[in-house]
């Protein structure tokens, strides 16, 4: 019995060393992310008032006067475990890089039109009302760090907060060029970290701005993106030769289709088949680079996609591995949203979603990174969030214990006993 129920101290002294927030916030913050870190139905504050024996409005309060302590949190949880990881990092899967950058959108889906910042939006599978993030997720080795969001926001939001209207590309520009990869990873050097992204950041600012940084990027293209030969780059004007990449490589029969086998990463290791046609470049707007043009086996004729790489020396069977490693954000993205309630939030200032969805991340990282005391047994992230609630399970016989070891808590517990038996 007193195992166990110093286990529960022990987590919640960790887990107040590892949010480090004003003294203030500790408790309620503390409480916020262990509801978020066991499994329940709906992630909601009620959820969390029932677990800590707080008021809802304790929780309220947190999401819509706080957002800033969430946003701090998640940018130190995501430096300090990156730095953690960074000590035994190797190369990604026998590639060149040590570190990925991986950016992709994701949607939160709302019920109603009346919160803030809601909108009505479309990705590829029908209109949805809800909100839109762009997630950045640093890859190292089998660990996924991400790293705080950025939120898209409407012109109707922009107009009443007095904020400027900025695209998501316009975004994401701002924030590679001030992004500090140092302070997460020390010791880099040029040529060892990748960004990938799919035809969805197909834009040669982004592109420009990876290209300035010293990174490599691995993306696909999209069918109308302008690329030149090297040959024509010689002998054409700046402004005369290019051409779509699909005519491109429809031109260029010369090409011979080659077969590349790929892992798919799952748990058996299984290999798919592709037919890819390569040749070195020009990018309209970026400079030379390594272009793809691939097509599974198993496939229909003409289902074909384009990649581009700014690394000339890889093959191109390792570009194709390279951008399968972008599914990792896949993963991240199913795995808050089904285990740690992404989506569980009923608020209706926007203050207190961004709150909401950077607490979630918090979470993510305080259970991928290992809890103390856990079993090597315990891998997965629904049994990690089965160890937590086990160590809740003792919070009441904790707290009981603490208080009888106060001073004067004897004396304490018997005159609220009697005051029970009286009522």
């Amino acid at each position: 019995m007193k195992g166990k129920t110093m286990r529960f101290y022990m987590f919640r002294d960790w887990l107040f060393k590892q949010i480090g927030v004003n003294i203030r916030l500790q408790v309620i913050c503390m409480w916020y992310l262990i509801s978020l870190m066991v499994i329940t139905r709906k992630h909601s504050l009620d959820h969390a008032s029932f677990i800590s024996g707080k008021n809802k409005s304790q929780f309220s309060r947190l999401l819509q006067d706080h957002p800033g302590t969430a946003v701090y949190t998640l940018d130190n949880l995501s430096k300090k475990q990156a730095r953690q990881f960074s000590k035994a990092m190797t190369t990604l899967k026998s590639l060149p890089w040590k570190v990925a950058i991986i950016i992709d959108l994701t949607d939160q889906r709302r019920s109603s039109l009346k919160s803030e910042n809601v909108q009505k939006l479309n990705h590829g599978k029908g209109y949805f009302v809800g909100h839109q993030w762009t997630n950045i997720v640093l890859l190292m080795g089998s660990h996924i760090i991400p790293l705080p969001p950025i939120a898209f926001m409407s012109r109707k939001y922009c107009r009443k907060h007095g904020i400027e209207y900025k695209t998501e590309h316009k975004r994401v520009i701002e924030y590679l060029e001030t992004m500090k990869l140092e302070e997460y990873v020390e010791g880099l050097k040029k040529g060892d970290v990748v960004v990938l992204a799919d035809s969805g950041y197909d834009d040669k600012r982004i592109q420009k701005v990876i290209v300035d940084k010293g990174w490599d990027f691995v993306m696909a293209l999209k069918k109308k993106r302008s690329v030149k030969s090297v040959a024509q780059k010689a002998k054409t004007t700046p402004s005369r030769g290019w051409s779509q990449i699909g005519a491109f490589f429809k031109a260029h029969r010369r090409l011979k289709w080659e077969t590349a086998r790929i892992p798919s990463g799952g748990p058996k290791e299984k290999r798919k088949d592709f037919r890819i046609r390569h040749t070195r470049g020009w990018l309209k707007g970026v400079g030379l680079v390594h272009l793809v043009c691939s097509e599974k086996s198993s496939a229909p004729r003409g289902e074909r996609k384009y990649f581009a790489c700014t690394n000339l020396t890889i093959k191109p069977g390792q570009i194709l591995i390279a951008y399968r490693l972008r599914w990792s954000i896949e993963l991240f993205h199913k795995s808050v949203k089904m285990h740690l309630g992404f989506g569980d939030v009923s608020a209706m200032t926007f203050d207190a979603v961004k709150a909401h969805v950077h607490w979630v991340y918090c979470a993510y990282i305080l259970l991928q990174g290992g809890l103390p005391k856990m079993p090597s047994s315990v891998k997965s992230l629904p049994e990690r969030q089965r160890y937590v609630m086990s160590i809740l399970e003792n919070k009441e016989k904790a707290n009981l214990l603490q208080r009888l070891t106060q001073i004067g808590g004897v004396g304490k517990q018997k005159n609220e006993l009697k005051r029970a038996l009286v009522a």
